[in-house]
């Protein structure tokens, strides 16, 4: 791992600090975000005694309280409380995921649970889970190969607890039934965590379930040496609801297709995700105060991905929707198994020489993913004239033949990550530089091409005192490259390894206990790549290249101000320059890129009721600014605000604690598109959540 992000071994992960002092743990927090948190322990950067910590990342930290609101049912709900987090293809059924700073997550690497990776494809689940952390920038880039934007970290509950229970009902999700419990002992500790969720969200066809079952036993076999190890198994089948596309290439649909369902035909066969998860870590120390750890995982998602595709049209251009809503409709299948063990070893040895702390780093890495895919068709059928089958989104009823087609068996895609890291950190006064090496080494899978790279990063900060803090990060990254969507005429290639360089600032601070802030302004740089819009491909396209630079600029702030004793604001706001320049298309140079929001803002209020002991209500806005919807950004969709309301009552009770939460997102139901990303080979546009109820009963404290 790198000399910054030594990911985390700690036995408890349920509390975060604030960016600079402690949080107080008495003001309402029932979805509480901290930003720029720098110790979280069992996270991906928790500094330990005698290790280079990550004081000048910026990170922010969803506490269990988060993960658990009313409402929350999955991940892409819980992140819109990150202004600098997108959605990027998260469609109901189907594994989500999600751009950091406007660059999208890397399936392969970004995903990781207690610092270590895991399929992208696995979908964690958010009750398996006791914080998040979204690693952005710098900060996900120090632990490895994760792409530009970050990377992001589900940590598990660990040690003894009292049985808990949670039932849920959610017009959105469906119901849902959580138990978690635990005993901790001498020198050991248990906790599991099960799970039930028949899924119903509001669209015909799309009813689904899913269980969960996970463990964590942690040990001290003797002093200085403690054991963590995770076992966990998900099982979940949902039919996947398929995104919109541009009527014509040029107009968003009209948003009275919220409520549709294109996968709805009778032979629809639901999306299916079975996954498991095994992870040993260790850590100890040595003499002098050195600090070691080691880590060992294997997750595997085994996938029967099912789809009634919607895609394209019979005349042009014949890679987006027709323009009066007629689509062409797809069987696609394939049965997958996405596979990735990672091993890694890190030691720091703390030492004073010269009035300096010192601190020096070394260690190894080494991630490998397995992808085999077997009967992969994509098919549809033709009538006499040569026209695809067809469907119409205003007519969803409408009940279309089955293609039938063979399947085919792809070669197995192997790939690997190696890395060696060195790292120096120095500390005189409130001075503090540290410096990083990291010798990171793809092996790419087949013919493609293989990256040999060293990547340096190096931060200097400054904290005059415990309520302030002023830092600067530089680093370079390496990210895959991509592989031509199906509208390329060298579909199917994958191009290059991508060097990504970034640069970060910020200010962290606290005044009192009543006021914390952060400011962080960042820039991230890496080769451009796109299709060419004019070329001999089957849709009129050219080939996709790399060609010219990327550049997302931008700044994060966040703030929270308890103005009562029983009173607390909270908010976060982010803005993302994101332009391309050089890709000799005088066209699209230096416009905003697709799907990327200039301005985000999430604002949250939470107060206690001193009239009604026990009560408790909170309100929040999440806004987004108009963003492009396809490559050149010719096309852009509006801008929307959101507002969610939350009433929490803990009924009195002299044995198990018990309470009540109502949740209603989308207040005024709103009509918008919140995706307008690029995936899989197509311009996506999905729309919004209508308004929903959710009603959350917990009981807790059975011993």
């Amino acid at each position: 791992m790198s000399l910054i992000c030594m990911a985390a071994m700690s036995a408890q992960a349920q509390v975060a600090q604030a960016p600079v002092g402690k949080s107080d743990p008495q003001q309402p927090s029932a979805q509480r975000v901290v930003v720029q948190a720098d110790r979280v322990p069992g996270g991906l950067l928790s500094p330990r005694n005698g290790r280079l910590e990550p004081a000048d990342s910026t990170v922010s930290l969803l506490e269990v309280e988060a993960l658990t609101a009313p409402g929350n049912s999955s991940l892409a709900a819980v992140l819109a409380a990150v202004p600098s987090v997108g959605e990027n293809f998260a469609a109901v059924g189907y594994y989500e995921n999600f751009t950091i700073r406007g660059f999208t997550l890397d399936m392969g690497s970004a995903f990781r649970v207690n610092g270590m990776v895991v399929p992208g494809e696995w979908q964690f689940p958010l009750e398996g889970t006791a914080a998040l952390q979204v690693a952005a920038g710098v900060a996900g880039s120090s632990g490895g190969l994760v792409g530009a934007g970050g990377s992001l970290n589900q940590i598990t509950p660990r040690g003894g607890a009292p049985l808990r229970a949670r039932l849920e009902s959610d017009a959105q999700a469906g119901t849902l039934l959580a138990v978690d419990g635990g005993r901790s002992h001498a020198v050991w500790s248990w906790r599991t965590t099960a799970s039930h969720a028949r899924l119903r969200p509001p669209f015909p066809g799309a009813d689904g379930h899913r269980s969960f079952i996970g463990m964590a036993l942690d040990a001290a076999p003797h002093d200085g040496v403690r054991l963590f190890l995770d076992l966990a198994l998900q099982r979940r089948s949902q039919p996947v609801v398929p995104g919109f596309q541009l009527l014509g290439g040029s107009t968003p649909p009209d948003l009275s297709v919220r409520g549709v369902n294109l996968n709805a035909q009778p032979w629809s066969r639901p999306f299916t995700n079975n996954g498991h998860l095994a992870m040993l870590r260790i850590e100890g120390g040595g003499p002098g105060g050195m600090r070691w750890e080691a880590g060992l995982s294997r997750a595997q998602a085994r996938i029967d991905d099912n789809l009634a595709t919607p895609f394209g049209c019979n005349t042009p251009p014949f890679e987006f929707f027709c323009s009066n809503g007629d689509y062409v409709l797809y069987d696609y299948h394939a049965s997958e198994t996405r596979t990735t063990s990672h091993a890694r070893f890190s030691a720091v040895k703390p030492f004073s020489a010269a009035g300096i702390q010192h601190e020096l780093q070394a260690g190894l890495e080494r991630i490998d993913r397995k992808v085999l895919q077997r009967d992969v068709y994509n098919a549809t059928s033709y009538d006499a004239a040569g026209l695809a089958l067809s469907g119409n989104i205003y007519r969803p009823d409408s009940v279309l033949a089955r293609p039938v087609a063979p399947g085919a068996d792809r070669p197995p895609s192997n790939s690997s990550q190696s890395a060696l890291t060195l790292g120096y950190a120095a500390t005189l006064g409130p001075w503090r530089s540290v410096l990083g090496l990291r010798w990171t080494e793809i092996d790419a899978p087949g013919t493609l091409p293989d990256e040999r790279r060293l990547l340096p990063r190096w931060t200097l900060s400054w904290q005059p005192g415990p309520s302030m803090r002023v830092f600067a990060s530089v680093a370079r990254g390496l990210a895959f490259g991509s592989e031509a969507p199906a509208t390329a005429a060298n579909a199917g290639e994958v191009l290059a390894p991508r060097v990504t360089r970034q640069v970060e600032a910020g200010w962290k601070s606290r005044v009192g206990d009543a006021w914390q802030y952060g400011l962080t302004a960042f820039q991230t740089e890496r080769p451009w790549e796109f299709v060419e819009p004019v070329g001999s491909s089957w849709a009129g396209r050219g080939a996709w290249v790399q060609r010219g630079r990327q550049r997302h600029e931008g700044v994060e702030a966040a703030f929270a101000w308890t103005f009562e004793a029983s009173a607390r604001l909270e908010g976060r706001f982010a803005y993302i320059n994101a332009k391309g320049r050089g890709s000799e298309l005088i066209a699209w140079d230096g416009r905003q890129l697709q799907n990327i929001p200039r301005t985000a803002l999430h604002l949250r209020l939470a107060r206690q009721l001193n009239s009604l002991p026990g009560l408790s209500y909170n309100a929040a806005l999440t806004a987004r600014s108009s963003k492009p919807a396809n490559a050149d950004g010719s096309v852009w969709v509006s801008g929307y605000s959101v507002i969610d309301l939350g009433l929490s009552w803990k009924l009195p009770s002299s044995g198990p604690s018990i309470s009540l939460d109502v949740g209603v997102r989308n207040v005024a139901d709103r009509r918008y598109w919140r995706d307008s990303g690029q995936a899989y080979s197509a311009d996506l546009l999905f729309p919004g959540a209508a308004r929903a109820l959710s009603v959350a009963l917990k009981v807790g404290g059975y011993e």
